[in-house]
């Protein structure tokens, strides 16, 4: 049988949904046992209370940390999801380089970094560089937003920066809100089991899918028309139909403006 001719047909076909995957693990990755737990020391409640007792730190410094402590609730959920975490309080030795032992922690230690991304975290050159360095090694990573927005008035919110550029294509948990806090800690549980069993499972020649798309439905017609958006409001030439035909008055069609949207729109195109 002659299969029909779809010439000059406008039925749809099914283009197959690609599949959005992180770069190639490495062996380092699947071997490493331990959650890098990635921070700025100024979102850290525990943290900032010692330094009030050494009187290095003041009670509103204590404000801006946050709700969400990554020394403890991080620390805790990892060791609650049955892994090691690392934590620089417990594993950097005093004498050593700071960032040497840093640079070995990521590369030899850590299976998968949690960045708790801040203001705070996003000025701060050490945090950045932990982060660039764990994204150069095709770590794992899951972004945890804490702190408080706007504590920092000398800083740009993390989002509008270079990190949160960054950023942008992960999918990260805000642990900002602290009404929201218990449903978060169950979020990050999930999303640490997910990616250390996504690793036990991977081999080395393996890539861990991070998000899979629906079908795209691609049309053989090719679409002439550019949709125009806009608000009834802002439209002279509607306001003035309405006010002839009695629905809207002389003021509505001033405040319409100037731009006669659907004319000059139409005209233009």
């Amino acid at each position: 049988m002659i299969a029909p001719s779809t010439e000059n047909s406008t039925a749809h076909a099914v283009i197959p949904p690609p599949i959005n995957q992180s770069p190639k693990i490495s062996q380092q990755a699947k071997n490493a046992k331990k959650v890098f737990i990635s921070y700025c020391w100024s979102n850290s409640r525990s943290k900032t209370l010692k330094d009030i007792e050494a009187g290095v730190a003041s009670t509103e410094d204590l404000d801006k940390t946050g709700f969400w402590d990554p020394r403890k609730e991080t620390y805790e959920i990892i060791q609650q999801c049955g892994y090691e975490p690392w934590l620089d309080e417990f594993e950097l030795k005093v004498g050593e380089d700071l960032f040497s032992q840093l640079a070995r922690a990521l590369k030899n230690e850590a299976a998968l970094v949690i960045i708790h991304v801040s203001d705070e975290y996003a000025h701060s050159d050490n945090c950045r560089d932990e982060f660039l360095y764990a994204n150069k090694l095709k770590l794992p990573i899951i972004p945890l937003i804490v702190g408080v927005p706007g504590a920092s008035k000398s800083m740009e919110p993390w989002d509008v920066t270079s990190l949160g550029f960054q950023l942008s294509k992960y999918l990260y948990i805000d642990a900002r809100d602290y009404h929201f806090i218990e449903s978060k800690k169950e979020a990050l549980i999930a999303a640490i089991k997910g990616k250390m069993e996504a690793l036990a499972a991977a081999s080395n020649d393996d890539v861990i899918p991070i998000a899979t798309l629906p079908p795209v439905i691609a049309s053989t017609h090719k679409p002439k028309k550019v949709f125009v958006s806009y608000s009834w409001a802002n439209s002279r030439n509607q306001k003035m139909s309405d006010f002839q035909a009695g629905r809207a008055t002389k003021t509505d069609v001033f405040d319409a403006g100037l731009y006669v949207n659907r004319l000059l729109c139409h005209l233009v195109c």
